[in-house]
């Protein structure tokens, strides 16, 4: 499910171009090459500078068709996000499994390590569980996973503007996400408001969550932001 930022006390506590370069010995008698590996759907290479914003375009409503068991990275893929705003903003997301039934995801946030479970269904992604993570905790299996209720409904297939997610609404299925790691366009974006604050989240295909922020208003009435937005991928 859709989930706030941990430290705003807001239960959120919720490929690339690597080029490499081959310079010849003799300059003069060889041209100077460059590789870039092929990008496969779904997958990612991590930048060398993240300041290079590259545009990963989604093509138009690829969140439409898009699987459900391709939404969340590959199991083994380790995400890292800038944190603004707050300590506790700057995440470290592990894929621990990722297939076509279940997905888990452990999310430290330096404070505190969460395991998130999904469930993958046809049409929607279920959160079954999001409970701190003990130091010896196995992964629950099959069986165990097959009897839990769902919490809560995380994402919906196809998404569409206006469509209620628990307590978010998705706000834009065709929006810009801008992030260290790259711009992604074609991104879906959900919130979720009340008068005190607004969460918002920007959902990408085969990448998950790749932005959140929390925008609180303060005793003062001045708007204070915390966000987290994608930084590096790295492959299993």
């Amino acid at each position: 499910m859709l989930t706030r930022i941990a430290v705003l006390a807001i239960p959120l506590c919720l490929a690339f171009l690597l080029a490499s370069c081959s310079t010849p010995e003799n300059p003069e008698k060889e041209n100077r090459t460059a590789e870039k590996p092929a990008e496969q759907a779904g997958n990612a290479v991590e930048s060398d500078s993240p300041k290079e914003q590259q545009s990963e375009k989604v093509p138009d409503h690829e969140y439409e068709t898009a699987a459900a068991e391709a939404f969340f990275p590959a199991e083994g893929t380790i995400l890292r996000y800038k944190g603004e705003g707050n300590e506790y903003a700057q995440l470290k997301i592990t894929v621990l499994r990722s297939d076509s039934e279940y997905a888990i995801l452990e999310e430290d946030n330096g404070g505190v390590t969460l395991h998130r479970i999904y469930r993958i269904g046809k049409d929607s992604i279920e959160m079954l569980s999001s409970e701190p993570a003990g130091e010896r905790d196995e992964l629950p299996d099959d069986d165990l996973l097959d009897g839990m209720a769902s919490q809560q409904t995380y994402f919906l297939f196809p998404a569409e503007t206006g469509t209620k997610i628990g307590n978010y609404t998705v706000e834009a299925i065709d929006v810009t996400a801008d992030t260290p790691f790259r711009t992604f366009s074609g991104a879906v974006m959900a919130a979720e408001k009340t008068p005190d604050y607004t969460n918002r989240i920007w959902f990408v295909p085969a990448f998950g969550e790749v932005k959140r922020q929390s925008i609180m208003t303060t005793d003062k009435g001045e708007a204070f932001t915390v966000s987290s937005s994608l930084e590096s991928v790295e492959h299993p």
